[in-house]
């Protein structure tokens, strides 16, 4: 491999220092930032024209200086990126210069394919440098879309301990089918009321506090205990709630998060709006196991709630899912909810 009497430091200090005077300089008509960059890379690398690999062998160690000159691809990728963050590049921008910098490495890599073996190490530091260039230069990924329904919850909620817990959980709180459901993955699966989603297969659209929309399929239902579990197609990073840790206790303080019914069972107007926020404390329990069935639920609540509002989590105040409302009873007017018993079994592996 021929040798040019420059260090591995010395390459180093030479493409740093030339994109630190990159970002400042006047660049030509038309050229931006990254075409400037990556010229100065390539006159690094092929100062007239033609490639040139600098430095030499060195015993067992290969040629250090080569190897310090791919890494500086990764280098200028960073650097680009902070740059393309500063600057509110697009996504296709990055992917622009993203893509002008790999093609100059691979075309770096044939030219020393064509001249010389190479070894493991140096493979393996082109490979590591072009998925550094991939990761540092990736499209931004989009903000989830604002949530409108939060800022009812300030003006509901006096307590700030509530309020904290409702604006940690409320966004994991879906609308699906005619009732509600609380997201429990970031991937989504949905647990909502058996009557809700009524069969497995059932496809539904499901739609978050924030706006975005999925689809999902029923793939577990309980007509006994009134639960269904629906996973989504294509979704990630999404908010979720979690099921406490034990039974909520008789007089607990409980918050229920769902859909009231736009309309009366006879069609006039309610007025209500979407992901309501009521709070109430759980009564007690219906007589007999709170794992036997959830017909008419076994945990007793006085949360407001009404039409739509089947499927809805009850909350505790640390955010966790205590109880899922799912029936009235119209002699009592008593609310009630499947038990944590029942859901632990139902969501169990």
């Amino acid at each position: 491999m021929s040798s040019r009497l420059l260090t591995a430091t010395a390459t180093a200090t030479v493409v740093v220092t030339a994109l630190a005077a990159t970002a400042q300089a006047e660049r030509p008509p038309g050229a931006t930032r990254a075409d400037t960059a990556i010229a100065e890379l390539r006159d690094h690398l092929a100062p007239a024209g033609s490639f040139v690999v600098w430095g030499g062998v060195d015993g067992d160690r290969g040629n250090p200086t080569l190897r310090a000159d791919i890494d500086q691809f990764a280098t200028v990728a960073q650097v680009l990126a902070v740059a393309a963050d500063r600057d509110g590049a697009t996504s296709a921008a990055r992917a622009q210069t993203a893509a002008q910098l790999r093609r100059l490495l691979a075309d770096y890599r044939r030219f020393v394919a064509a001249h010389w073996p190479i070894g493991a190490a140096t493979k393996a530091r082109f490979v590591a440098a072009d998925r550094a260039i991939v990761d540092a230069l990736a499209p931004v990924a989009a903000a989830p879309p604002p949530n409108p329904y939060l800022d009812k919850v300030d003006a509901a909620i006096a307590d700030p301990a509530w309020r904290a817990a409702i604006r940690a959980v409320q966004p994991a709180v879906v609308k699906l089918g005619g009732g509600t459901g609380v997201n429990l993955d970031r991937s989504g699966l949905i647990v909502t009321a058996g009557h809700v989603v009524d069969a497995v297969g059932r496809r539904l659209t499901v739609r978050f506090p924030d706006g975005r929309e999925f689809t999902g399929v029923t793939i577990r239902f309980d007509a006994e205990h009134d639960l269904g579990l629906v996973a989504l197609d294509g979704a990630s990073d999404l908010p979720t709630a979690a099921l406490a840790a034990a039974p909520p206790a008789i007089g607990a303080d409980v918050v229920v998060i769902g859909q009231p019914g736009r309309h009366t069972p006879d069609g006039e107007a309610t007025g209500y709006q979407p992901w309501h926020v009521s709070t109430g404390t759980l009564r007690g329990y219906r007589s007999g196991p709170r794992t036997g069935g959830q017909h008419l639920g076994r945990a007793k609540h006085d949360a407001w709630t009404y039409w739509g509002h089947s499927g809805s989590p009850l909350f505790d105040r640390s955010g966790a899912i205590v109880a899922l409302h799912n029936s009235w009873d119209s002699r009592t007017a008593m609310r009630h909810a499947v038990t944590w018993e029942a859901l632990r079994a139902f969501l169990a592996p």
